[in-house]
Order: C-alpha cells, then sequence, then structure tokens
C-alpha cells in the first residue's frame, strides 16, 4: 500500500476513535496498517479483541518491542567494526606479503651463488659464496619467525574482533520482552549450522522447542501484559535449569528454542526436558490483586534433528509440524513431548 494512503488512513482512524495523535500512537497505527508484520499483526488483533482501548502503557511497550527494535537493527550497523577487520586483515595480507617477496629475494640470491659455485676456481671462493648462503638462510629463519609472530598476534586481535562482531550482532538481533536472541538470529545459527553439516564438520545435530500453552487464553481473559509476565517466568525458568554455555532463543510468541552442543548425549535431552515441564508444572502462579490462580500452565516440547540435506525451510517445516503434533494432542493438563528425526 503507498505510504500517503497508509499515513490519510491512520489520521482517520485515530480521529475516528478519538485517540491522541503522538509518535508512539501514529507509529505504531502506521505500522498495523501497513500489514508488513504479522506477529505485530497478531498481537494488535489480540488487544483489539478485548473492546478495551489500548493503553498508554501498553502503546510504549509496542513501540519498544516493534518500532525501536527495528530502528535500532537498521541504525547500528557494523561500519566502525567492520572497518577495523578489514584494516587488520589487509594489515596481515601485506606483511605476509612482505614476506614471500622476501623469500623470492633471498631464493634469487641463492640461485645467483649457486650459478657462483658452479664457476668458482678457487676454495676460498667456495667457503665465501657459502658463507653468504647460511647469512641468507639467517635471515630467512629470522624473518619466517617475525612474521609468524605477527601473524599469531594479528589472529588473536581478529578473533577479539570477530568476538565483538558477534556481541553487536545479538545485541541488534535481541528479543526485547526476554532479553533473548530473536527469530532472525535462531535462523543465522540454523544456516551456520546447516554449512557445517554440508562440509562434513557436524555429521547430525538436536535442538528443542518448548511451546509455552494456555498463553493465548490469558492474553485474553487477563490482558497480553500477564502474558508477557509468564514467557519471561518460562525463560527464566529454563534458563535456571540449562548449562550457561546452551544457546537460548525466542522463536514466536510462546516457542523457545534450546540447543544442545554437537556432543551432548542425545538420549540424555528427555530427561532434560522433564525436569523443566515439572518444575513448570510445579510452580503456582497468582495475579496480583485476584483470588484465582493461573491453572494449567505446561510447557509442551519437541526435539528436532537437523539432518545434512535440511534447509531453513525444511527446518521450519519440521518446527510447524511438531507444534501442530503437540496441538493435537488435546491434553493441555500434562507437557508433552515429541520427536522429529525426519
Amino acid at each position: 500500500m503507498n505510504e500517503h494512503v497508509v499515513a490519510r488512513k491512520v489520521l482517520e482512524y485515530l480521529t475516528k476513535e478519538g485517540i491522541k495523535p503522538t509518535p508512539v500512537t501514529l507509529s505504531i497505527w502506521y505500522l498495523y496498517f501497513r500489514g508488513e508484520n504479522r506477529t505485530f499483526i497478531s498481537r494488535m488483533k489480540s488487544l483489539l479483541s478485548t473492546g478495551q482501548s489500548i493503553s498508554d502503557e501498553a502503546y510504549q511497550k509496542l513501540y519498544e518491542t516493534y518500532v525501536l527494535k527495528a530502528y535500532f537493527k537498521e541504525s547500528l550497523g557494523l561500519n566502525r567494526t567492520t572497518s577495523q577487520i578489514i584494516d587488520r586483515a589487509n594489515d596481515l595480507k601485506s606483511k605476509i606479503g612482505e614476506f614471500v617477496e622476501s623469500i623470492r629475494g633471498h631464493q634469487s640470491s641463492i640461485g645467483d651463488m649457486r650459478n657462483s659455485l658452479s664457476i668458482a676456481e678457487t676454495k676460498d671462493a667456495i667457503e665465501v659464496i657459502l658463507s653468504e648462503a647460511m647469512l641468507q638462510l639467517k635471515e630467512v629463519e629470522t624473518e619466517s619467525v617475525e612474521t609468524t609472530l605477527k601473524v599469531e598476534k594479528g589472529a588473536q586481535h581478529l578473533a577479539k574482533v570477530n568476538q565483538d562482531v558477534l556481541e553487536i550482532e545479538q545485541a541488534m538481533n535481541r528479543d526485547f520482552l526476554t532479553g533473548l536472541p530473536d527469530y532472525g538470529y535462531f535462523q543465522k545459527t540454523m544456516t551456520e549450522m546447516l554449512s557445517d553439516s554440508l562440509s562434513g564438520v557436524v555429521t547430525k545435530r538436536y535442538f528443542i522447542v518448548f511451546d509455552i500453552q494456555q498463553l493465548e487464553a490469558y492474553n485474553k481473559k487477563l490482558s497480553w501484559l500477564v502474558g508477557d509476565s509468564i514467557i519471561r517466568l518460562m525463560v527464566k525458568m529454563i534458563q535456571d535449569l540449562t548449562d550457561k554455555s546452551w544457546p537460548i532463543m525466542r522463536l514466536q510468541d510462546d516457542e523457545i528454542v534450546v540447543l544442545p552442543p554437537e556432543n551432548f548425549p542425545v538420549h540424555e535431552i528427555p530427561a532434560y526436558i522433564k525436569e523443566i515441564q515439572d518444575a513448570v508444572g510445579s510452580k503456582k502462579l497468582k495475579v496480583k490483586n485476584r483470588e484465582d490462580d493461573i491453572q494449567n500452565v505446561t510447557l509442551n516440547a519437541a526435539i528436532i534433528k537437523v539432518l545434512v540435506y535440511d534447509d531453513t525451510r525444511t527446518i521450519e517445516d519440521k518446527i510447524n509440524h511438531a507444534l501442530k503434533l503437540i496441538k493435537n494432542d488435546g491434553n493441555g493438563k500434562r507437557s508433552s513431548l515429541v520427536k522429529i528425526d525426519q
């Protein structure tokens, strides 16, 4: 839809509904009528279905999550860090190039000495030529050590810069609600994993998708702010029972991914999942200033195998298939576990 048409539609809607036009409300409704962000549209429809006006707090939360985050992704960039990497790489390339040219020079000198040896007529002349050859070889050895040290130091610097890039990249792909890397980062992780699999580095890998049940019902019954609190609590419980080195990412509103290391035994994954599900199942939740408990918040899970011929599309299909199996289980009072091997 044309931007001017969308803007006009937004102003007409705000006037009709008596909503005060502010940078926040204008941004939110412009994004809504653009209709490009499906997750955002789903959240807005959930809010609108309550029949209540959207509160200032809710507007602010939507603005932080769906407007500011997108802006930071576009504006932060990696220009300075990328320049450091390029400059350092070029410096190393130059140093190695100088060393190679030096070696070629020594080779040329030694070649000249070989010709001199063939025509040398006296023992003294031969000794002088051999002495010069030894000096040339000593210079090669010294320069080789210096270049090796420079390369090692440069590699260490590049490793640190690479870590900085990784941290910036994670910050740019951070879910505002939970602080976890988001769906975009999950896709990048899967792409790298598949690349390793195709190169023979990784033969098989598994990841876990946790699915929070009854979340939509509580969003409708008590507001999505309560639903967000439940999501944060579930993430905290998963983190508390998961090794800190295991990557944890958020896919969608109620889906959390955990990536065990390659060497973690697959037969031990169900026990790890059960420990988390039992902890969630025994947790008593209450809403402040309300008598009733939050019942039946369960955490379903799927173990999904990544195969060498998979791609991001087939992995997405596996996730959707697993979630469909969980949904069709139909028992919201107990936690489910499915495994996708194909």
